[in-house]
């Protein structure tokens, strides 16, 4: 039985993907939420019987047959911010020799062990490059199993293609990949508080200013 705190988690979890959709759909031709490997599928995936997961963000396009080839994702690819470029680089992250799809996004605002590490295994098998994006309360988790994974490819008990291309990141940074005017918005945030007081204490609270306090108060 699901939790009414999972629940709560899950409606966030929505919410935030459609925030994310909303950057990416500036960089990127076609962005899925709640992608389903099997949807379109002319492979194996289309088999009911096969197991097929969704992953919550992945970026076209889609590798679900023979006719979309690692070059189309590639160039798709190449339509990413350059920050986003610069981490990857940073990373030494390497490419998935056979995508599903540009990138796989998986966000993870809860969820047991088990689940990450599956979360992980997808965002790795899936996209050309895949990212785990967790809030807060989640991140150290992940930042744990996910050295589980290293760990694992370092005793050669995986294929050593697997987990590569993945790397997990809170979502603040993720945001900063695809909004340029992020670090401007923390600027104005952090002279809300300054602004406000100021205006108090030289009793400048003419009309005009208090309408403007109001506002800045009420955006916090």
């Amino acid at each position: 039985m699901i939790s009414k705190n999972n629940i709560l988690f899950m409606r966030k979890s929505t919410i935030y993907q459609n925030k994310i959709e909303k950057l990416l759909i500036k960089h990127f031709s076609e962005i899925k939420t709640e992608w389903a490997v099997s949807r379109k599928s002319t492979d194996s995936f289309r088999l009911k019987s096969n197991y097929a997961p969704r992953l919550d963000i992945a970026i076209g396009p889609f590798n679900v047959g023979n006719h979309i080839t690692t070059f189309d994702i590639e160039r798709e690819y190449d339509k990413s911010p350059q920050k986003l470029k610069e981490y990857i680089t940073n990373k030494n992250l390497k490419t998935n020799n056979n995508p599903r799809c540009t990138l796989a996004v998986e966000v993870v605002f809860s969820g047991s062990s088990k689940h990450i590490l599956g979360d992980i295994t997808n965002a790795s098998v899936m996209g050309l490059y895949g990212f785990v994006v967790a809030n807060d309360k989640m991140y150290k988790k992940i930042q744990r199993i996910f050295n589980y994974t290293q760990l694992i490819k370092s005793l050669d008990k995986v294929p050593n293609n697997l987990f590569n291309n993945v790397s997990f990141l809170n979502i603040s940074d993720f945001e900063n990949f695809f909004n340029p005017n992020k670090k401007t918005y923390a600027k104005i945030n952090n002279l809300r508080p300054r602004i406000i007081q100021r205006t108090k204490t030289r009793g400048l609270l003419n009309p005009r200013s208090k309408k403007i306090a109001c506002r800045l108060c009420q955006s916090e």
